[in-house]
């Protein structure tokens, strides 16, 4: 059964210390249908929260202990029941599980199927649980099969791109929300599969205080599978805690099963490790990329020419790489000939730094390998250590002071198109619009005077010797506002 006490943890994994503050979670939701073995149509909440289920099923051998089989509505014994298992709060306005259109969450659930899941099935999460019609439009929070595995919002939709396998074997699938950073992610025997960022406050809408696993849908009558350890928590469990749920059902036994990649604020600097149990085989290639522009290629410290060719104290390769591209959007390099490469497990890579100092993370990492029948792509965790960046921190010291004013008046009243996003940022478009202007100073000024107060940046206008035309009319608007900061 899964431990339930909680804590942020400094995790030592494969040799390589990783420290990574988590934010809380609470296991509040827990059907292990470690029932006794047979017919039943009662299913305990084994978080302590009461959510006893009701519903049909037998009780059979499970991942951790026993699993659920759920019958269907047409089964004698169900008393036309029907498959699934279900829990209503019956006083909603005092739920403990995390249905707030803008709550943090996680969902984790072991399946396994002997022949292919129906298009549609649903198999288990919170919120409703049949279709999106009548104002239920992104009140649910759950995993169906599509027949791919697949993560189902009522109008939320992300897939992860493959099928359940019907072989009979228990499979993990969990599901991620932070309701801060709106990222939805899913994970599959403890591996990221699929992710993706909304933006603003989420897709979400406030949802039901129900909870439901293997229940007909608007759309498929009948869950044809075993079901095993259906939890759900309030917070967003860490990739780590992922990985201990699927070996040991334990989130206090952290592993990391897949490549991470951290990025160093304070440097800069991206280090590319493999801290899982098992060696990344068939290594053709990789890439890093950023849709801001927030990448340096003069800072890159290439495999080409360094790890390559049997290069280094743990080479990747035994033959040549090249760079297929270096822009500020792009860094990526590939294999030239056979063999393929190796990525070590507990091996760490320094990329360099290669990270532009700015508000902007958005740095996606990926590997690329081909056994010489099937390329594949592995996901890589892109994590962040340090204080992050003020969008008025300009010059990216950690602080708001005079050297980014001389920065942001400088660069007053400029269009900015010619430059990135993250350039753009660096020379004072702080409103993201692709120039530098009087809303932008308002920003500024905000962000100043949060930081230093109102005396400091009225003190601002006698420390710019000469200025310029356009730092004339920044300070000229500097000293009206100063004047009515006076009133």
């Amino acid at each position: 059964m899964i431990r339930l006490k909680i804590v942020g943890v400094g995790l030592f994994l494969a040799g390589v210390a990783v420290s990574r503050t988590l934010s809380a979670q609470q296991l509040v939701h827990l059907w292990a249908f470690d029932e006794p073995v047979g017919f039943t149509q009662s299913f305990a909440d084994s978080s302590g929260n009461g959510h006893t289920g009701t519903g049909a099923g037998d009780i059979v051998a499970g991942r951790f202990g026993n699993a659920v089989q759920f019958l269907p509505a047409s089964n004698g014994q169900t008393g036309g029941i029907g498959d699934g298992a279900d829990w209503v709060d019956p006083t909603p306005e005092n739920s403990v599980l995390p249905t707030g259109a803008t709550d943090s969450w996680s969902i984790s659930m072991w399946t396994s199927f002997v022949d292919p899941p129906g298009s549609l099935e649903y198999v288990a999460g919170f919120g409703i649980d049949d279709d999106e019609s009548n104002g239920n439009q992104h009140k649910a929070r759950a995993v169906t099969a599509f027949p791919n595995y697949h993560f189902w919002g009522a109008s939320v939709d992300l897939d992860a791109g493959f099928g359940y396998p019907a072989d009979g074997t228990w499979h993990m699938s969990t599901v991620t929300y932070d309701g801060t950073t709106t990222q939805l992610s899913m994970y599959y025997d403890g591996v990221r599969v699929a992710n993706t960022t909304f933006g603003g406050t989420g897709p979400f809408a406030d949802a039901p205080a129900e909870v439901h696993a293997g229940n007909p849908s608007n759309w498929n009558e009948e869950f044809d599978g075993k079901i095993d350890e259906f939890s759900v928590w309030s917070g967003v469990l860490a990739p780590e805690q992922i990985g201990g749920l699927y070996l040991h059902n334990d989130v206090q036994q952290p592993e990391l099963l897949q490549a991470s990649a951290l990025v160093d604020r304070a440097t800069g600097q991206i280090t590319l490790s493999n801290l899982s149990p098992n060696n990344v085989t068939n290594l053709v290639g990789y890439e890093i990329t950023s849709k801001a522009g927030a990448l340096a290629p003069g800072s890159w410290t290439t495999i080409t020419g360094n790890l390559d060719g049997g290069q280094g104290s743990n080479p990747i390769d035994s033959g040549p790489w090249s760079v297929t591209s270096s822009t500020d959007v792009k860094l990526a390099e590939a294999d030239q000939a056979a063999p393929a490469g190796t990525f070590d497990s507990g091996q760490s890579i320094n990329l360099g730094a290669v990270w532009t100092k700015s508000k902007y993370e958005d740095v996606v990492v990926k590997l690329f390998t081909n056994d010489g029948v099937t390329p594949g792509t592995v996901d890589v965790l892109v994590s962040y250590a340090g204080d992050s960046y003020s969008r008025s921190d300009l010059n990216g010291d950690g602080a708001i002071d005079l050297n980014d004013w001389l920065i942001f008046s400088t660069n007053g009243f400029t269009d900015l198109g010619g430059l990135s996003t993250v350039g753009a940022a660096l020379h004072g478009d702080l409103d993201g619009d692709g120039d530098n202007d009087r809303q932008d100073f308002r920003l500024f000024r905000g962000d100043y005077i949060a930081a230093n107060g109102v005396a400091a940046f009225n003190a601002l206008g006698a420390a710019v010797p000469e200025p310029s035309t356009a730092v004339g009319l920044v300070l000229l608007g500097l000293a009206l506002v100063g004047r009515r900061w006076k009133r």
